[in-house]
């Protein structure tokens, strides 16, 4: 059975190669051009393109130069164009690039204490799932039930993203939340 398969195969094979023949491209057929004429054009095309981006990112030292950005960009410049206009993409690189909230996360990071702040996050989240638990089994209305479960929603919220990482972080993180808000406040 193997030998057969092994025939059948081989048959196929050289059935496909015999059928495919020579070379239809008459520049294949010539000789076609230089091989590393081919390669440094598509590497000076590489680095149009690379420049080109580097003209439109704000991040880059390139950003803003002189005949930058080219007025007839490709299909896949025009996106990248258009998603650098678009006024999040502006808000979040008008964010990163903010000194106060780079340093202050870069801070954050590296501060001794962050895992404390996991502890707590948790410590934290098993108190409100009491206090829920504990709130909601007192009512029995559907709306009372509605209110507990928002302003204990909003507790939650405000205690775990303001006052305990403020509690562990202490300035740093209040400086670095400051210049989050006012970065992305500002137009």
């Amino acid at each position: 059975m193997r030998a057969l398969l092994l025939a059948l195969l081989s048959v196929c094979l050289s059935a496909t190669v015999f059928a495919a023949g020579p070379s239809q491209n008459p520049q294949a057929q010539q000789g076609g051009d230089d091989p590393i004429a081919e390669i440094q054009k598509l590497n000076e095309e590489q680095q149009k393109a690379f420049g080109a981006i580097n003209a439109l990112n704000p991040m880059s030292a390139q950003y803003g130069k002189p005949g930058a950005p080219p007025q007839n960009l490709p299909a896949g410049m025009e996106q990248l164009q258009k998603l650098l206009n678009h006024p999040a993409t502006k808000s979040y690189l008008r964010l990163f690039s903010s000194p106060e909230f780079s340093q202050g996360t870069e801070q954050l990071v590296n501060h001794p204490k962050r895992m404390y702040l996991v502890y707590f996050e948790v410590g934290w989240l098993v108190i409100f799932l009491i206090l829920r638990s504990w709130r909601l089994s007192r009512t029995n209305h559907w709306f009372k039930k509605l209110w507990v479960k928002t302003w204990t929603l909003l507790l939650f919220w405000v205690i775990g993203v303001g006052v305990v990482p403020w509690f562990v972080f202490g300035d740093i993180y209040s400086k670095t939340l400051s210049g989050f808000v006012e970065v992305l406040m500002k137009k």
